[in-house]
């Protein structure tokens, strides 16, 4: 059985770094420029692979799927359970001036993973990883599955029909979040607390960038810092710490130790180019020391 099944996107990333961000009808000088492999889904489950978890990926590719992100996948020993589609695939588009980022982005292939039966061996994972906006696929997986369920919505939350939204949170046992998703979801169900759980996670982790992380469980509000890192490239960065702090859990850390090993790989990822940097389980637990 899979420790950890992770939905949702596959993407190919073209990221560029910019001194600043132009005003619209303008445009700017772009410093550097590479083309790399992402999207949430896949990031987390390549990030879990490489420390060690056994884990899967459930997500669409189109036809020009690179043959290269293929090979990587298969390399780490995922359990890859990719469905092609005649659509183009997903395509990711960030620009980042080394603290903000702006992503454009391409839909193509995933969307079609709503119309697809999840297959067996991820909805009897121990854990679902549910990433971005995938509204049918996510209710299927809730419904058919007794596994944890936890949820990265990232750039998809405002996609997400509030009363999706309500069903989706009521069945999360851990949200992922940064302080942008989090002020997002105060406004919509007009919360006076930051502590989320209100809305039915049991445990709700807020990254804060280079402030750490915080993370709310019952009767209990944790702080946790960042690992000192230098910003090379903040692509992936969330996607990591969920790979990280995933892993920790499902290995019974405590969620303080949780969150420390996500910062830890977190800080791997943003000190290098690229969204899965080469690390591993020992590696990580010297960083946490």
């Amino acid at each position: 059985m899979l420790d950890i099944a992770c939905v949702g996107d596959i993407a190919v990333d073209y990221i560029s770094t910019v001194n600043e961000f132009p005003e619209i009808n303008s445009n700017t000088e772009v410093l550097e420029f590479t083309r790399t492999f992402g999207g949430s889904a896949a990031n987390t489950a390549i990030m879990c692979a490489r420390l060690g978890v056994k884990t899967g990926l459930f997500a669409c590719v189109g036809a020009d799927f690179p043959v290269e992100y293929m090979e990587e996948l298969e390399e780490l020993n995922l359990h890859t359970n990719l469905v092609r589609s005649a659509l183009n695939t997903t395509t990711a588009m960030l620009y980042s001036n080394g603290e903000e980022q702006l992503t454009f982005f391409y839909r193509g292939a995933s969307r079609e993973i709503t119309e697809i039966e999840p297959p067996d061996e991820i909805l009897e994972a121990g854990v679902i990883h549910m990433c971005r906006d995938f509204t049918g696929a996510f209710k299927k997986l809730i419904q058919n599955s007794d596994a944890q369920i936890s949820f990265n919505p990232g750039y998809g939350l405002d996609e997400i029909e509030k009363k999706d939204l309500e069903y989706i949170l009521q069945h999360t046992t851990i949200l992922f979040i940064n302080e942008h998703e989090q002020r997002y979801l105060m406004r919509m169900f007009e919360l006076t607390s930051e502590d989320v759980r209100v809305l039915g996670p049991d445990i709700v982790v807020l990254t804060r960038g280079s402030r750490g992380s915080k993370v709310f469980s019952e009767g209990d509000v944790k702080e946790i810092g960042a690992i000192p890192a230098m910003l090379v490239d903040p692509t992936g960065a969330g996607d990591s710490f969920a790979a990280g702090f995933l892993a920790g859990y499902t290995r019974n850390y405590s969620l303080e130790e949780c969150a420390r090993i996500g910062a830890a790989v977190a800080s791997v990822t943003i000190s290098t180019r690229g969204t899965h940097p080469e690390v591993s389980w020992e590696r990580i637990k010297m960083l946490i020391v």
